[in-house]
């Protein structure tokens, strides 16, 4: 738990950095997008998650990266969630970005508590995120009390810098 907050402090302070550069090419190569959503997955079950996770990127390469950065903050706020929400229990990521399909992410997890659903800061968050880049966010409690959240992304092509 130490080291995940103090990865979560490293990457706030990286990401005010860059935020203080507004004008830096850089910038969107500084924030992580599909290339980094295996390490999620990879961090998760280092951390103790009881995690089964598939993910399949094709065609990475020409996704916008406004929309691969966007399912990476997605996927980590929804990991961070269930690990925060319902410690120890078994947690089912799908993950699939495919130019034919665009981005979908599935997570499911059994709920702890059997209280009402309330959402938080987090789910607006990927909500309001998905909806940015023209996506949408279900979330869905069934009738075994597993807590389930299921976002597609469009798939935008990512725009080719003409030479000056």
């Amino acid at each position: 738990m130490r080291e995940s907050a103090a990865r979560t402090a490293s990457d706030l302070r990286s990401l005010l950095s860059v935020l203080r550069r507004p004008d830096d090419p850089d910038l969107a190569a500084a924030v992580p997008g599909l290339d980094a959503v295996p390490g999620l997955v990879d961090e998760s079950i280092e951390a103790g998650m009881p995690l089964v996770a598939t993910v399949r990127i094709e065609g990475e390469s020409g996704l916008d990266p406004f929309v691969g950065q966007t399912a990476h903050r997605i996927t980590q706020e929804l990991l961070t969630n269930a690990r925060r929400h319902a410690p120890g229990a078994g947690v089912r990521l799908a993950f699939v970005a495919r130019p034919a399909d665009g981005v979908t992410i599935e997570v499911a997890n059994r709920r702890r508590e059997q209280s009402a659903h309330v959402e938080g800061g987090g789910l607006t968050g990927v909500r309001e995120r998905a909806a940015r880049v023209d996506g949408e966010a279900h979330v869905t409690v069934d009738d075994e009390g597993n807590f389930r959240v299921a976002v597609r992304l469009p798939w935008r092509q990512a725009q080719r810098m003409e030479p000056r």
